[in-house]
């Protein structure tokens, strides 16, 4: 009963902490789950249920007896955690997720290691089938998402991914599995296109290419954490800590990733590179226009732009080329300047100079 009241009490303090957050609040119908490691069902400790904040009702729960996670009361500073070995959360119908290609903006606050052998899942998003439908090489087949690592090389261990169901992966280009705490940010924005933060610093950024990129999803996803799911195969179980799971429908806008990276970096005291500060609109002459200038100016100008496509202005900019629109206001990683630029299409491979990961930042 005293760690059921400490468990109510914890929670309260997190859910009152999040109150200025103001995407964090259920009524927010693009918040699609809230795991707090403060708001969980457990039996001596044992992880039953790890309830869902958000309106959707998302909560995930154990299977069985041999694979609850434990609760942790202090494993990130002051703050508990849920412990993986050989355990996962599951559940059947990932609620609010539509058919087709949904975007989704992920945080994670983990504390993870690296096991030789194993190919862990933090998260498993999978397509569901139909009934009946047993061979997941065409329920699953590009049509589903796994966050995690692969140990198929060395450069790879310890190295998370966003990786298609027998599709293609996206790297991150630093090692986040390496026992130490981070806030891992993880967006896919539609129509193929990715990117990563850790503790808030650009960590990846591209696009899915070829015949082996996402379809969509047919029937809706279906949720499981720690482990592939219903599965008992232990080279995909994590092995770690999990505080906070945080996902969205939609890509956020570089303040609402602020917002919510600064409340997670404060809440688990951890050093990022996110602020909470005011936001500080850019200025398209003063930020955006010099580096538009740098690297485009010679094929996109004035005079005979190519693709009809003029970056002198900001007017000409969100006139767009002959193929549409390509930037989208507060949605950048959907825009199709974005995308050529991360798939480096833009500026062209044969152009001498490229951005740096903080100029596309």
């Amino acid at each position: 009963m005293r760690c059921f009241i400490a468990i109510l009490l914890a929670a309260s303090t997190s859910l009152h902490a999040a109150e200025n957050v103001s995407l964090l609040r259920a009524e927010n119908t693009s918040l699609l789950l809230w795991l707090d490691a403060n708001n969980v069902e457990q039996t001596d400790a044992n992880v039953t249920r790890w309830v869902d904040s958000s309106s959707y009702e998302n909560h995930i729960s154990a299977m069985d007896d041999s694979h609850r996670p434990v609760w942790i009361p202090s494993a990130l500073g002051d703050k508990p955690a849920i412990r993986f070995k050989n355990a996962r959360l599951q559940r059947d119908i990932f609620n609010g997720v539509p058919t087709g290609d949904q975007p989704l903006h992920v945080f994670v606050v983990f504390d993870g290691k690296t096991i030789e052998g194993r190919s862990p899942r933090l998260l498993d998003i999978q397509n569901r089938p139909a009934r009946g439908e047993i061979d997941a090489r065409y329920y699953l087949k590009r049509k589903g998402f796994w966050l995690g690592y692969q140990d198929f090389k060395p450069e790879t261990v310890g190295q998370l991914r966003l990786g298609i169901w027998y599709g293609q992966e996206a790297p991150t280009e630093r090692i986040s599995f390496d026992a130490k705490p981070h806030i891992a940010e993880v967006t896919y924005a539609g129509r193929q296109q990715w990117s990563f933060f850790d503790n808030g610093v650009s960590n990846g950024f591209g696009n899915f290419k070829g015949d082996t990129m996402f379809l969509g999803f047919e029937l809706g996803a279906r949720l499981a954490v720690g482990q592939t799911y219903n599965s008992d195969n232990e080279a995909t179980a994590f092995d770690g800590d999990i505080s906070e799971i945080i996902v969205f429908n939609r890509s956020l806008s570089f303040f609402e990733q602020q917002q919510i990276g600064a409340y997670l970096a404060q809440k688990y005291q951890l050093e990022t590179d996110y602020s909470d500060d005011e936001y500080k609109p850019l200025i398209f002459e003063d930020d955006i226009a010099p580096l538009l200038t740098k690297y485009c100016v010679d094929c996109h100008s004035t005079e005979d732009p190519k693709a009809d496509l003029d970056i002198t202005s900001l007017l000409g900019v969100h006139r767009g080329s002959i193929s549409g629109a390509v930037v989208q206001p507060e949605n950048a990683p959907a825009s199709m300047m974005m995308q050529l630029v991360g798939s480096n299409q833009m500026p062209p491979p044969d152009y001498d100079l490229r951005p740096t990961a903080m100029e596309i930042q």
